[in-house]
């Protein structure tokens, strides 16, 4: 027994209403792709921007350097090239609302051979300053002939050119309880003066 089947109008009409149907959903999915294209590049449908990091008033202070003083002149023997460097003086900023902090950094220490050494003896123990010169001198450093001292002093003493501290520090270490002071004359004949005191023993 032959089937029923349905109408060609019907089955025309499921087919268009199918077609249909389809391009309304693609037509709302480029509606809606369009209508966010749109928001996303005026800025209108992204979060808020978030405002730039605001830089902060407090300004960091530059770290510089501690002046120091050039090291003063000198009548030293010409041996060589000069081992005297003037430091270099660095001025720190100044912030505009903060206080200005600096912070020194000392120089390095300079090489023995770079550093000239004359000893002088205030005792009447005869070849003391000679001996400390010998000594000295395989430590490295460039020594001067030694002297004698005009006046006797109780306690051994380094005496130091201006910038010549922590060479003064030492050179104190290989002589027993010898106080540090600067330079007291004017005409130094070398970057740093041991005066043997009462108070030496080798």
């Amino acid at each position: 027994m032959p089937g029923r089947h349905a109408s060609p109008d019907r089955r025309r009409f499921r087919r268009d209403l199918t077609r249909l149907i389809v391009l309304a959903l693609v037509a709302v999915i480029v509606v809606v792709g369009l209508v966010f294209a749109v928001r996303l590049f005026t800025g209108g449908g992204g979060p808020a921007s978030e405002p730039a990091p605001v830089a902060s008033d407090t300004t960091t202070p530059s770290t510089a350097a501690a002046p120091a003083s050039a090291p003063s002149t000198t009548t030293l023997p010409a041996e060589g090239t000069s081992s005297t460097s003037p430091a270099t003086t660095v001025e720190a900023a100044r912030p505009t609302t903060t206080t200005a902090v600096t912070l020194s950094s000392l120089p390095p220490v300079r090489e023995p051979g770079q550093i000239i050494v004359i000893v002088l003896n205030s005792t009447r123990v005869a070849g003391l300053a000679g001996r400390l010169t010998d000594r000295l001198s395989e430590l490295g450093y460039r020594t001067e002939p030694p002297d004698n001292h005009p006046t006797e002093i109780a306690a051994t003493v380094v005496w130091h050119l201006e910038g010549f501290e922590q060479e003064a520090e030492a050179l104190a270490k290989e002589i027993p309880d010898a106080d540090i002071e600067p330079f007291p004359g004017d005409a130094p004949r070398a970057h740093l003066t041991v005066v043997l005191g009462a108070s030496y023993s080798e």
